[in-house]
Parts: structure tokens; C-alpha cells; sequence
């Protein structure tokens, strides 16, 4: 059975009796390993050539100091350093750094944020408005569409349409050209002032005559509708109405 590599009976690097004729097999480190001068090397390389098993502690011969390595360990400059104020200003920098960060990594937040919204409804609109499309120009007769105008008159005619509505637009054409009529007469009159002649030829000015204001329609009570006395008009719903 091997110990250390060398079978036993090769005691003092001499072959028991039973081995005769068998040959020598204690060579190279086996040979050193009886041999009292190489002993102690041998020993001390085969120790520094451990790998595991073993807890190998470092030779730190300063007492006084910790060393380097250590948590506790700080160099001369660090431990006999007094400049407070610097050191203080330092840390106010480093936290004013961070708060820095966070707001801009909180603005990042909210603009990514608010940029998927702004794309969200985005999407939307766009889906909405290719229904539309969808609807009104592949596939015109998806839905019905009553084929009459959005206007309150006739657009080949120029009529007004019999009714409260006509009435309305015709009144509104007819207040617009009254407001510039009597644009137009406050112009003249500020740029003429209250003669009622020409300050060139002294002949008289012909007088400016004032439009008509045209009349408002009358609103159309119909059944829901019930007037008050003064004036106003109450809407009534239709399971109201008797």
C-alpha cells in the first residue's frame, strides 16, 4: 500500500528482502522525501503547493496598523485631514447629485407617460377616423344617409326653406348686413364730423338714412312647448304632455 507515493518497505531508501530483483521505484521527490537535507524543502513546497483544505493566514508583521486590506484602515493623508467645510460641501454636492437624478429619472417617467397616453389617443382618433372612411367612401351603403341638405335653404335655388329655420337664417343674413350698414355710417360720421355740408364747395351732404333692424322669427310653440306670461317657453317632456 503507497504512502506518500513510496510503497512500504523502502525504509531508509533501502528494498526489504521480499523485493529482490524488483526494481527501484524511489526516484525524484520520493527519493528527496528520505533524505534528512531535502526533507524540510520538500515539505515547505509541497505546503505552498495546497490549493483547498487548508486556511492560509498572511504575515502582517506591524502591529500598530491595520493593514490595507482592512475597514479600519486609513492612510495618513485621510486620518490627518481637517478641511471640515470641504468634506461637508462634498456631501451636499454628492445628495444634490442624487436628488438631481431622481428628478430626472421621475421626469423621464412622466413623459414616457404621457406620450403612450398622447399615443393611445392618437391611435384612436385613427381608428376612428378609417371607420369613417371605411364608411363613407369603400362602403357607401353600410349605413343610410338621408339624402337631404344641412343647410336651411335651397342650395341651387338660394330660398330660404319654408319655416322657423329659413326664418332664422334669413334673419341672421339680414342683422349681418344691418351691423356693416351701420359700421359704414359711424365711419362716415367720424371722418366727416356733424357738418352736414362740404367744407370745400359749401354744398350740403345728402343725409344718411339708418336701416331697418329687421325683426327676429317667431319661436313655434308646438304641443310640448307651454308659454308663460312672461314670455319664457317651458319645454315639456312627452310623457308630460296631455
Amino acid at each position: 500500500m503507497p504512502y506518500f507515493g513510496v510503497p512500504f518497505g523502502y525504509m531508509h531508501n533501502r528494498q526489504p528482502k521480499w523485493a529482490v530483483g524488483a526494481p527501484s521505484v524511489a526516484t525524484g521527490d520520493e527519493r528527496r522525501h528520505f533524505q534528512p537535507a531535502d526533507y524540510d524543502l520538500l515539505e515547505k513546497e509541497r505546503l505552498a503547493a495546497r490549493r483547498f483544505g487548508h486556511v492560509r493566514n498572511e504575515v502582517y508583521k506591524n502591529v500598530v496598523e491595520p493593514p490595507p486590506v482592512s475597514l479600519s484602515y486609513a492612510s495618513e493623508d485621510e486620518r490627518l485631514h481637517g478641511d471640515v467645510a470641504s468634506a461637508v460641501r462634498m456631501d451636499h454636492c454628492k445628495t444634490q447629485a442624487k436628488k438631481k437624478a431622481i428628478l430626472a429619472a421621475s421626469t423621464e417617467r412622466r413623459k414616457l407617460r404621457d406620450t403612450k397616453s398622447w399615443m393611445a389617443r392618437e391611435n384612436e382618433w385613427a381608428n376612428v377616423m378609417e371607420h369613417e372612411r371605411w364608411t363613407r367612401c369603400e362602403h357607401p351603403h353600410a349605413r343610410v344617409i338621408a339624402n337631404r341638405s344641412s343647410v336651411p335653404y335651397d342650395p341651387i335655388t338660394l330660398q330660404y326653406h319654408d319655416g322657423y329655420e329659413g326664418e332664422r337664417a334669413k334673419y341672421m343674413d339680414a342683422s349681418a348686413r344691418w351691423r356693416a350698414a351701420m359700421r359704414a355710417i359711424r365711419i362716415y360720421r367720424k371722418m366727416n364730423g356733424d357738418r352736414n355740408y362740404n367744407v370745400i364747395s359749401w354744398e350740403k351732404l345728402p343725409k344718411l338714412s339708418h336701416p331697418e333692424k329687421p325683426t327676429p322669427p317667431v319661436i313655434p310653440v308646438s304641443n310640448s312647448c307651454k308659454p308663460q306670461g312672461d314670455g319664457r317657453v317651458i319645454v315639456l317632456r312627452e310623457d308630460s304632455v296631455d
